[in-house]
C-alpha cells in the first residue's frame, strides 16, 4: 500500500490521480470505547470524511472488521460500513489472508458483494527487496536515520528463512520497522543515562561539601574514619563519573549525527524473534 501511495504521487497510476489514501488502524478506533456509541460515533464520522470522492480508506487485516466494536446494543465495523458501501458514497480497499477471506467474507455475502477480490502472490525474494528499497526513503524520514543496502538485503533473507509463520511483504516490513525503532530507541537511552550519572555526580559533590563544611562537631573516632574514607574516594569517583558522562556524551551526539540500521540490526531482532542464537545466523 506504500508503494501504491507512492505511485499515485508520482503520477503513476492515472485512473487513481489526485487520490488520497486513508490507513485506518482499527486497534486505534476501538481504543477507549466502552462506552455505549462513542464507538459508532467514531465510524460515522471516519464514514463522513470518506465520502469526499478522492478519498480512498485503506483497513489492513481487513477480517477484523467482523466483530470490531461489538457490543450489547451496537453494531460491529462491518454492519456500520455495509449501509455506506452499499450506497456507493463509500470507496474502499482491505488486505486479509486467503484463509481469514474464506473465513470472514464468504459468511457474509450481503458485505463482501461491495468489493472485487484481488489474488496478489507472494513476492519472491527479489520483487521483495525492490519493494523494500521502494520504501526506503519513507522509513529514513519517518525515523530520521540511515538504511544500508546490507540491511535491506539482509531483511528478506533472514526473514525468508527464518520466519515461517508469515509471508512476504509483511514479515519484511515487520522486520525492518522493528530493527529502526531499535536503534532510535538505543539512542535515546544514553540521554537518561547521562542524567544518571550527572545526578550522582552531583550528589556527590555535595555530600562532599556537607562532610566538609560539619566542622566543629564531636563525633566517634569511627565515625571520623568513615567519613575520612569517604572523603578520600571521592575524588576519584567524581572523576571517573565525569569521565563517563564525557564519553557517553560523545557517542551520543556521534549518533544523533547518524544512526545507521544496518545488517547487524536486522540479526538482532531476527534472534529475538526466533530464538536462535546469533552467532548461528
Amino acid at each position: 500500500m506504500d508503494l501504491l501511495a507512492q505511485k499515485i504521487v508520482a503520477g503513476e497510476v492515472p485512473d487513481l490521480k489526485d487520490k488520497k489514501i486513508l490507513s485506518v488502524n482499527l486497534g486505534e478506533l476501538v481504543a477507549g470505547t466502552s462506552h455505549r456509541g462513542v464507538f459508532e460515533e467514531r465510524v460515522t464520522a471516519l464514514i463522513k470524511e470518506a465520502q469526499d470522492p478522492n478519498v480512498l480508506l485503506f483497513i489492513n487485516d481487513f477480517h477484523d472488521v467482523s466483530g470490531t466494536g461489538k457490543s450489547e446494543g451496537s453494531s460491529d465495523m462491518m454492519s456500520l460500513l455495509k449501509d455506506a458501501l452499499s450506497r456507493g458514497t463509500l470507496k474502499m480497499m482491505g488486505a486479509t489472508t486467503p484463509d481469514q477471506y474464506r473465513k470472514t467474507f464468504e459468511k457474509n455475502p450481503a458485505f463482501s458483494k461491495n468489493f472485487e477480490s484481488l489474488v496478489i502472490q507472494e513476492p519472491d525474494k527479489k520483487k521483495m527487496l525492490f519493494i523494500l528499497r521502494s520504501i526506503e526513503q519513507g522509513l529514513e524520514k519517518e525515523y530520521e536515520l540511515t538504511i544500508t543496502d546490507r540491511a535491506l538485503e539482509a531483511t528478506v533473507n533472514l526473514a525468508d528463512r527464518y520466519i515461517k509463520e508469515s509471508r512476504f511483504p509483511d514479515k519484511a516490513n515487520m522486520i525492518l520497522h522493528a530493527a529502526c525503532v531499535r536503534v532510535l530507541s538505543n539512542a535515546k537511552v544514553l540521554p537518561l543515562e547521562i542524567s544518571k550519572l550527572d545526578m550522582e555526580a552531583q550528589a556527590l559533590e555535595q555530600q562532599h561539601r556537607s562532610l566538609t563544611e560539619d566542622i566543629g562537631i564531636s563525633l566517634p573516632s569511627s565515625s571520623n574514619q568513615r567519613i575520612e574514607t569517604e572523603l578520600a574516594s571521592l575524588p576519584a569517583r567524581i572523576a571517573e563519573l565525569k569521565r563517563q558522562y564525557q564519553e557517553q556524551k560523545e557517542v551520543r551526539e556521534q549518533s544523533e549525527k547518524r544512526l545507521i540500521v544496518d545488517e547487524e540490526d536486522i540479526v538482532q531482532i531476527i534472534s529475538e524473534r526466533t530464538g536462535i542464537p546469533l552467532q548461528k545466523l
